[in-house]
């Protein structure tokens, strides 16, 4: 994970720490809304699969009551339709790989993006493409492996991937239809157009977590904050972004990084390219190069020119300052116009963009407070076969691991146990159901 990510968990976890150095209990001073003690909705695979989970909250009467799902670790593959099939580029049917969240207030949370994924089924065959050998549906919206067209959704620990293999076209992992949705150590795995945001208007805000791809992997609309995400290149070239239209930032990556799977990457690839027409921004602010952009940075796309790209405080993974004197400064359309572009943010620039109120909006919406975890499980103990700890009323519900595996969910602070000699800890949820870090149980005689 991200180590500068800027977050209110870090403040949350500094104040509840001086309670209970000053002898306060957390549970009855935090200011925190209190929270109302539920389980989750809907465990995969305890309770079916995957698909199974997702049209359960689609389904479901009350759509205004959050639908908390809980994905257990463990690598799960979606079946393509058996009933619905989707025309490819040789004018063939082929089952249908997609999956779409329709519904809203609902949750997805894994058990932990690294060991906790969902893959699609895309056709294996290839035909001739215009660039070499291509999947036949690829295209955008075409065979995306998870679809959110809700409102007020969230995602936590767990990983998108399309089945799409690499160099064969456009595939999402997560295409995003939705308004409020807060990702958080959201993993999604593509080569070309894996992330993609449909809506101008729309707010996304992504904490943590990895974006990997090669080509145009985040492409979209909407004011999205990327912050502390890591995006991973896969392959030499590429582009990583390529926005088009926004109300007020655009993509707006703050205190990033940059990593490349092979060591041939450092400095082919360009930050991003404009899919407009004076419309795309794109602002990375103090992003960390394991691997470096080339020298001009951004690219050119179909005609289109930025309303701005521009960077601040970029460096590399030994702290040394990025050379910005090469950066592409004129987009030049067809018709013979030139387009300037400042690539440097001033310090003025940056010191006016708060990342806690970037996407407040009309509404008040705080992203950052949504994500936050859930206050720590207190005084986590075995004793006489039971593992047992404080009460919080700012937990939705505890999940109890034994030997680092989830093992039981309660909405009480004690379960019994095995006495086998398994390492228990506890993990407590957000009112999101985003699960925080394991403390664990000391014995006590």
């Amino acid at each position: 994970m991200n180590t500068h990510i800027f977050s209110m968990k870090n403040i949350l976890t500094a104040i509840f720490g001086l309670m209970i150095l000053t002898g306060n209990a957390y549970a009855q001073k935090s200011s925190l809304p209190k929270v109302k003690k539920c389980l989750y909705d809907f465990v995969v695979p305890d309770n079916g699969d995957f698909k199974a989970a997702i049209t359960a909250a689609n389904n479901r009467k009350d759509t205004a009551k959050r639908f908390r799902i809980f994905v257990r670790q463990g690598n799960y593959v979606i079946p393509a339709s058996t009933t619905a099939t989707i025309t490819g580029m040789d004018n063939k049917e082929y089952p249908d790989p997609r999956t779409d969240l329709t519904a809203s207030n609902v949750s997805v949370i894994g058990e932990n993006m690294e060991t906790t994924s969902v893959k699609n089924t895309c056709p294996e065959v290839t035909i001739d493409g215009k660039w070499g050998p291509a999947c036949p549906i690829e295209g955008l919206r075409k065979a995306y492996t998870l679809h959110n067209c809700g409102t007020d959704n969230y995602f936590q620990d767990i990983k998108f991937i399309n089945g799409m293999k690499d160099r064969t076209g456009r595939g999402e992992a997560y295409e995003e239809s939705g308004d409020r949705t807060v990702c958080k150590n959201v993993g999604l795995w593509g080569y070309q157009d894996t992330y993609c945001s449909n809506r101008d208007s729309a707010r996304y805000y992504f904490e943590g977590g990895v974006i990997r791809g090669r080509t145009d992997y985040v492409c979209g609309k909407g004011d999205i904050l990327f912050n502390g995400v890591e995006f991973r290149q896969c392959e030499k070239g590429g582009y990583i972004t390529a926005p088009s239209r926004s109300v007020k930032y655009g993509y707006l990556m703050y205190n990033c990084s940059v990593t490349g799977e092979t060591p041939d990457i450092d400095g082919t690839y360009t930050l991003g390219r404009p899919w407009g027409k004076g419309t795309p921004i794109n602002l990375w602010i103090n992003t960390k190069f394991h691997v470096r952009p080339s020298a001009i940075g951004w690219a050119e796309m179909s005609g289109g020119w930025p309303a701005r790209f521009a960077e601040y405080g970029s460096h590399d993974n030994q702290g040394a300052t990025t050379d910005l004197s090469e950066r592409k400064t004129i987009w030049k359309h067809k018709d013979g116009d030139a387009h300037d572009n400042n690539p440097r943010l001033s310090a003025e620039e940056v010191a006016a963009i708060k990342p806690e109120t970037a996407l407040l909006g009309k509404d008040n919406w705080r992203p950052m407070e949504i994500a936050a975890d859930a206050p720590m499980a207190n005084n986590v103990r075995i004793k006489k076969g039971w593992i047992l700890w404080e009460n919080n009323d700012n937990t939705l519900c505890w999940a109890v691991c034994k030997n680092g595996i989830v093992w039981r969910f309660t909405t009480t602070p004690k379960v019994k146990i095995d006495d086998d000699g398994s390492t228990y800890s506890v993990r407590a949820a957000n009112e999101r159901g985003g699960l925080g870090r394991e403390v664990k149980a000391l014995k006590q005689n």
